[in-house]
C-alpha cells in the first residue's frame, strides 16, 4: 500500500495550525498563537507551527 502523507497549514488570523495526515488520518497536530500585542504574520506562524509539529514526531 502506498503511504500518502500531507501537512495542512491553516489559520484563523490569530492562531496558525499544522496538521500531519497519513492516508487521510490525522497523526499529529500543533499550533502557534500570536501574542495580542504582536502583528499577525502567516509565514512566521506557519514556521513555528511546523517546527512544533516536527518536534512532536521525534
Amino acid at each position: 500500500m502506498k503511504i500518502n502523507q500531507e501537512i495542512h497549514i491553516t489559520t484563523d488570523g490569530k492562531t496558525t495550525y499544522a496538521v500531519l495526515k497519513q492516508n487521510g488520518k490525522v497523526l499529529n497536530r500543533s499550533e502557534a498563537k500570536c501574542h495580542p500585542d504582536d502583528k499577525f504574520d502567516f509565514e512566521t506562524g506557519a514556521k513555528i507551527a511546523l517546527d512544533r509539529l516536527e518536534m512532536k514526531r521525534t
